[in-house]
């Protein structure tokens, strides 16, 4: 049975409605969060938390709002929830989300607003040092890929693939 909980704040150009899936084909309990910004995001923003992960729930609200950006599914310029508000509509503690943002700000794709939640930011031009980080990050990813056994070309494949994805993907 499914519940469905929604938010309109006047104040702000955000409607969030929460939508809380208890029953599922693996008996999980599963958090969807859409978010629009009407005046600029035609495509909503879909959050989709598995309480029943291995990676927590900050990092899984990071890795999507990082791929919304990309995506072009969240503007700069755009407002994000307050910390609160996305936490109260995610069913989450405040300090999960709270991680969340501050790891957005820390990489530069949002500005903190106290009591205005947070905001998009352009992305930043690349940088050596940006190119540094992520070269690490995909080395660490391509060898627990190869320690899986995952053959080379696939793991080619499938990185092609991803960036073909997010490339290509309508805004």
């Amino acid at each position: 049975m499914a519940s469905l909980r929604g938010q309109l704040t006047l104040g702000s150009v955000i409607v969030a409605l929460t939508v809380t899936n208890l029953k599922s084909a693996v008996n999980r309990r599963l958090h969807y969060c859409y978010i629009f910004a009407i005046s600029i995001v035609v495509m909503p923003v879909i959050l989709l938390l598995d309480l029943n992960s291995e990676r927590p729930l900050y990092r899984q609200i990071y890795d999507q709002l990082v791929e919304a950006l990309a995506l072009g599914r969240l503007l700069p310029g755009s407002h994000l929830p307050t910390v609160r508000r996305l936490a109260a509509d995610l069913s989450v503690n405040l300090h999960t989300v709270r991680r969340a943002y501050g790891m957005l700000a820390k990489a530069g794709l949002i500005s903190l607003e106290r009591h205005n939640g947070a905001r998009v930011l352009a992305l930043p031009p690349p940088s050596p040092t940006r190119s540094d980080q992520f070269g690490a990050q995909l080395r660490r990813l391509v060898a627990e890929g190869l320690a899986g056994g995952l053959r080379p070309d696939l793991i080619n494949q499938l990185c092609q693939q991803v960036v073909a994805d997010l490339s290509s993907s309508p805004s």
